[in-house]
């Protein structure tokens, strides 16, 4: 089966939802898939505390970032990034699971996905940043091998792409920081 066949059957029985620009006069230039879960929090019916929903709000503003090709700056080294990266990946590396750092305003979210192939990334649970410790820190470890566990359950099989350049994950608009 093919990826395109594989993401068209999860999005049909409702495992993923494919994250459109927000404005359709936007052009459409990667492709985000989010998780039902994902969806729930993006969705303003069930706020119940209006900061933290105002915050998913601003996360789906950098969805659309994403999305809509605008310049994203991105960290291989999982260990040694700026604070500026937009997404980093995270250790040990051989895994293929990233985080979309979502900074502004705090609380500080982190999205845990994986690009099934260049251009297309599942974003498959939320964190918030300050309820996780350092990167080899035991909450931290929870949460990747969350986001392990629900790659797993969505692609049996299938491992996350895994390459060395950004390119290889990102085609235009990315820059390696």
């Amino acid at each position: 089966m093919s990826i395109e066949s594989m993401l068209e059957r999860l999005v049909d029985e409702g495992d993923l939802i494919e994250c459109a620009p927000q404005l359709p006069s936007d052009a459409w230039a990667r492709d985000l898939y989010i998780t039902k879960v994902i969806a729930d929090e993006l969705d303003s019916n069930g706020w119940e505390d209006a900061e933290l929903g105002y915050r998913f709000g601003q996360l789906r503003s950098d969805f659309d970032r994403f999305v809509v090709g605008d310049l994203i700056e991105v960290a291989l080294d999982p260990y040694d990034k700026p604070k500026s990266a937009f997404m980093a990946r995270l250790g040990p590396t051989s895994r293929g699971l990233w985080s979309i750092r979502s900074t502004e305003p705090r609380p500080a979210i982190r999205v845990l996905g994986a690009f099934i192939c260049q251009d297309t990334f599942i974003a498959l649970c939320t964190c918030l940043r300050r309820e996780l410790d350092g990167p080899n820190g035991p909450l931290w470890q929870q949460a990747i091998n969350n986001a392990d566990a629900r790659w797993a359950s969505l692609f049996p099989g299938i491992k996350p792409l895994v390459e060395e350049e950004v390119s290889r994950y990102v085609s235009a608009n990315a820059e390696p920081v």
